[in-house]
């Protein structure tokens, strides 16, 4: 499995549990996953929005949490986008 390095900055929204979106979502969802966390990651020295979905709430809660209680970014290194999510953290 091809993984990327991610530096996230913050969680801007959610989670969301994927009822409460809205069925004109314009975005592929990846299969098995019901919970949607938004946040800022760097990318080409640029922040900008990147949705993280999880398959269940508990798993998109400590995501959220752990990004949260950082002062500075966290590195993680996720699935290429067409994988569903399982990431490992690594904070600077």
């Amino acid at each position: 499995m091809k993984t990327k390095r991610v530096k996230i900055w913050a969680v801007t929204e959610g989670p969301y549990n994927l009822e409460t979106l809205t069925s004109n979502y314009p975005y592929e969802i990846p299969p098995d996953c019901n919970h949607l966390v938004v946040c800022k990651v760097e990318k080409s020295k640029k922040l900008i929005d990147k949705e993280f979905w999880f398959e269940n709430e508990e798993d998109a809660h400590k995501f959220k949490s752990h990004i949260d209680s950082k002062m500075e970014a966290t590195i993680i290194y996720a699935p290429q986008l067409e994988e569903p999510f399982e990431s490992e953290y690594e904070d600077e």
